[in-house]
């Protein structure tokens, strides 16, 4: 019997991908760093900056959107499933009783934010390393558990 597809944290897509809002402050400071402070944000410039920034924003929101969207996970019986991406879909599986280690990583913005990833290590000679991003902490310390529970009940 397998469990129904579930959704990471909302917050993943931030977590994967907060560079890009800090890239898109530098790209803006950069290219007005002759101006003093005051004459970047007056007059028709202030309009400007606003709907130019507003519209890039609102592209990446909606980036972030839709890779959440489209990240899922499913735990079965015998299986680890996760399937993700919009453009270039990456449907990877694990067989449980291949499962050898699962670790938790937290990077310096998911640990601000509560989340954790989990990181398989299959005995299955594959080369690509299947990783599960982001969790809440407690959620993905519960999962590791069930699935290493089930590869030790499954391998006896």
């Amino acid at each position: 019997m397998s469990g129904p597809w579930q959704r990471v944290h909302p917050a993943s897509p931030f977590v994967h991908g907060w560079l890009a809002i800090v890239g898109l402050i530098y790209v803006y400071y950069t290219n007005t760093d002759e101006l003093s402070w005051s004459e970047r944000f007056e007059g028709p410039r202030l309009g400007w900056t606003a709907a130019i920034g507003s519209a890039a924003l609102l592209v990446i929101l909606v980036f972030y959107a839709l890779s959440w969207y489209f990240t899922r996970y499913r735990l079965s019986e015998t299986h680890v499933y996760v399937n993700s991406g919009m453009l270039f879909r990456s449907q990877k599986q694990a067989r449980i009783e291949r499962v050898q280690a699962i670790d938790i990583a937290q990077p310096l913005v998911a640990r601000l934010l509560g989340l954790a990833e989990l990181r398989f290590d299959v005995a299955d000679g594959s080369e690509s390393v299947m990783r599960l991003a982001f969790l809440k902490k407690a959620d993905a310390h519960r999962l590791r558990g069930v699935i290493l529970d089930r590869a030790h009940a499954a391998r006896h």
